[in-house]
């Protein structure tokens, strides 16, 4: 009983680090877009898609790993 509470605990803090992570990834990714477009810098349309992929990707990344991490 004791063991099934501390891994649940443990399982909540990855799930918020992984949040937390991914959500430091996409604000550094759209802050890059935006300072770039601004620049007229010619990175800033590869940029903008990145960006568009990888807010789908990111999340999608980050539910996969939890849902394999209860497998363990």
């Amino acid at each position: 009983m004791e063991e099934n509470k501390e891994k649940e605990t443990k399982l909540k803090k990855i799930k918020r680090m992984l949040a937390f992570t991914g959500i430091i990834l996409l604000l550094g990714l759209y802050a890059a877009t935006l300072i770039t477009s601004f620049m007229a810098s010619p990175a800033a349309n590869a940029l903008f898609i990145a960006s568009l992929v990888c807010t789908g990707f990111i999340p999608v990344a980050i539910y996969i790993f939890i849902w394999l991490l209860k497998f363990r």
